[in-house]
């Protein structure tokens, strides 16, 4: 059973000749020397026969398409939200640079002080090392401090806002966002479906297959039937039912002359659609890649992260015990410098292995299209 395409219209029909003629004319009909205008109105319909399903083929072409601006708008949107997600942790993690910055920089300034009284009372030295230490750690701030402006700028320009709209509300300082999770060992495949890019790449590919068909449609005939009915009358005002006209008409199209052009058309569509094929097949590929890619970066980001919480207590621990056998007189000062410069080290590393961790989470919820839970 074929299906039917066509459209339909209400027509209003006013045609008048001001000439003589002893022939019809458009609108009208003559008899001798006297010219009748015909007025019509009614609905004409024309329907194209679907023998060979190349209606049906361009409609799944035109839904694919949509389906696949659809996905890229989602593609768009999670690649938005993990753009500020970035950024904030980016954001977060620089001020938490600074604390720990101005903190070591307070410690290093009490010691330069002792050391300064020490040094007048001729009881100390390494002044001059003690001093370079500090002026190492100060030297770091502008460039924490830069990359908090920077990072505010980029959320406002992410947000549709003016580059100093939102520092007031992001100039306190917060902790790095942590996801508490736990990501499955053995993630299904299935979820890789949730990507808006390879949704789109199989709805490009769905398309591509479709204009085939297309294409091999215009190999048949094709047939259109056409229709009017309404009411037709010498006169605007004088419509009624016993003025009824109507028509019914058919046509037969048929490709005789162009088959090479038709094959050459049909291949140029199959290469398209083989073309579409390869870049789903790298699509899938790509997001296969980037999924193990973030599964390793997360998990290996953790371990340094517990190694690096280790780290920072023993190295406080370091820095206490170096200061007592100094001031009992059993160490060398050099020996508290090195501490405190390990502990603030092992501290800042700390805080980038945080936010490394949640940029991670961030990515991996990215690569997966939201996500590894299954509902």
């Amino acid at each position: 059973m074929p299906s039917l395409s066509g459209k339909s219209n209400i027509n209003r029909r006013l045609n008048s000749s001001a000439s003589t003629s002893s022939t019809s004319q458009a609108g009208g009909f003559g008899f001798g020397s006297q010219i009748i205008n015909l007025l019509q109105f009614g609905v004409d319909a024309q329907w194209e026969l679907d023998f060979f399903g190349g209606v049906q083929r361009a409609i799944e072409v035109a839904d694919a398409s949509i389906d696949s601006e659809i996905e890229h708008r989602h593609d768009v949107m999670v690649t938005l939200l993990g753009e500020v997600a970035r950024n904030y942790i980016e954001l977060r993690g620089n001020q938490q640079l600074i604390l720990i910055t101005e903190a070591n920089l307070i410690s290093q300034q009490d010691t330069v002080n002792l050391l300064n009284v020490r040094q007048q009372a001729g009881l100390a030295d390494m002044m001059e090392v003690s001093q370079a230490q500090l002026a190492t750690t100060e030297s770091q701030l502008p460039s924490y401090e830069t990359a908090v402006q920077q990072a505010i700028h980029a959320l406002s320009l992410l947000l549709a806002k003016q580059p100093d709209a939102l520092a007031a509300r992001l100039a306190p300082v917060a902790s790095i966002p942590m996801v508490k999770t736990t990501v499955m060992p053995d993630l299904p495949s299935e979820l890789l479906q949730r990507r808006p890019d390879i949704r789109y790449a199989e709805r490009q590919l769905a398309a591509a297959n479709a204009q085939i068909g297309i294409a091999e449609s215009e190999l048949y005939p094709k047939f259109n039937l056409a229709e009017f009915i309404g009411l037709q009358n010498t006169r605007i005002t004088d419509f009624t039912p016993i003025g009824k006209s109507w028509s019914v008409g058919a046509t037969l199209i048929a490709p005789l002359f162009n088959w090479g052009k038709l094959n050459a058309n049909i291949k140029s569509k199959e290469a398209q659609y083989q073309q579409s094929l390869l870049g789903y097949q790298k699509t899938v590929l790509t997001a296969f890649k980037e999924v193990e890619d973030a599964l390793v970066a997360y998990r290996k980001e953790q371990q340094k992260n517990q190694s690096l919480q280790q780290a920072v207590t023993a190295n406080q621990q370091a820095v206490q015990l170096a200061t007592m056998r100094y001031e009992k007189g059993l160490s060398n000062f050099i020996n508290v410098l090195q501490s405190q410069q390990a502990l603030y080290q092992a501290q800042s590393a700390l805080v980038s292995s945080s936010a490394k961790t949640s940029a991670d989470v961030v990515l991996l919820y990215k690569v997966l299209g939201g996500g590894w839970q299954t509902f």
